[in-house]
Formats: C-alpha cells, structure tokens, sequence
C-alpha cells in the first residue's frame, strides 16, 4: 500500500555504510535483522533514542519468521531464527521479551519512519530495556572494547544501581 508520499509501508531505510557494517557485523543474521526492521510498524522514544516496535510489539514465534523468510527464499529453521536472534541481541541491535506466545522485539535506532512523532515506549518495555543495556554495559565493562558497547548509547541507561529490576526480570 502507498501512502501520501509514495512510498511503501514495507520497506528498509538504513544507510549504506551502516548495512555494511551491519552486515560484516552480524553475518548470515542480517536475513533476520532486515526482517525486523521491514516489520517495523510504530516507533517509540526512550532516552533520545528511536526504538522500532516490530508487528506493533505483539509476539511473534520462530517458525512463523522462519516461514515467512522462505517464502522469500530464505531457507532456515526456527532454531536457526532462535540462534540469529540471540546474535543480534549480543550486538546490541535488537531487544526481544520473551512471553508464552512468542517473543516481542524492538530494533534499537530504528529510523523507518522519520517523519512520523514517535510515541512513549510501555512501561514493560522501558524495564526491559533499561535491564539489557544494564547487562550490556557489564558485560563490556568485562569485555573492553567487545562489540557489545558499541551499541549502546551511553546517554540511555540508567544512572542508579540495576540490581532490583535485575531481580525483578527474573521473577516475571
């Protein structure tokens, strides 16, 4: 479907360089990322960064990705999507919670669409980010210079200690 500007609802916006590094980044996962970012449909704000909700942030299971990139040509299977997804986590690109359906994602940075006012991100999805770039910013405190603090914007988390919403995200 076209809207007022002609352009597709279902389509990528990412700069060249950045595809590339992406893709030298991330390898064969990027058949996923790009996934993620065509099925972005609303965008959110969080600590000056735009956060893509995927499928509207409703859940979505492996298989029924897997399925979809082979109709497109892509051949995997839902554990190949379970281990391109994890991939994608560790480089800071995506943020999936987990549920008994499937999994929710959000694509970090996401700039699909520009132009549109992005709206305030659930609260159950601020919790979850705030725990994964905690996790992220101790892990490359471990690992100096490791890709995973190169994509998490400094800016974003959180100045006070983590430990109970660490707690928190275990029980839920």
């Amino acid at each position: 479907m076209d809207n007022e500007t002609g352009q597709s609802d279902f389509f990528i916006r990412l700069p060249l360089l950045e595809g590339v590094r992406i893709i030298r980044e991330v390898k064969s996962a990027f058949a996923l990322y790009f996934w993620y970012i065509a099925r972005t449909t609303v965008e959110f704000q969080f600590r000056r960064v735009r956060i893509g909700g995927v499928l509207g942030l409703s859940p979505h299971t492996d298989q029924c990705i897997a399925d979809d990139l082979q109709r497109y040509g892509t051949f995997c299977s839902a554990d190949q999507i379970r281990k391109w997804r994890r991939k994608l986590i560790r480089c800071g690109l995506i943020v999936c919670k987990r549920t008994p359906v499937g999994s929710r994602t959000m694509v970090i940075d996401s700039a699909k669409f520009p132009h549109r006012a992005a709206s305030a991100l659930p609260s159950w999805a601020e919790k979850c980010l705030a725990v994964c770039w905690a996790q992220r910013r101790t892990l490359s405190a471990k690992n100096a210079g490791s890709v995973a603090d190169v994509r998490v914007p400094a800016n974003c988390l959180p100045p006070c200690d983590n430990s109970k919403m660490l707690q928190d995200m275990e029980l839920s």
